[in-house]
């Protein structure tokens, strides 16, 4: 084989890898689970309530 041939082999095993490995590599969850969070409970000033924002586990004062 010649040294050309030699390097675009070896170029595209090493390629080959990384895409193996890049696909194999498992993505982070996105999901948090609010079982294990413990929260205080806020006192509410007069005109607010305790609420639960979207993706957040803590209830907060929000104004009425």
């Amino acid at each position: 084989m010649n040294r050309k041939r030699m390097s675009l082999i070896v170029l595209g095993v090493m390629i080959a890898g990384t895409v193996a490995f890049v696909a194999l590599v498992p993505t982070p969850v996105q999901a948090f689970n609010c079982k294990i969070v413990s929260c205080p409970c806020p006192q509410c000033e007069y005109g607010e309530h305790l609420e639960t924002p979207p993706g957040e586990c803590c209830p907060q004062c929000v104004p009425d």
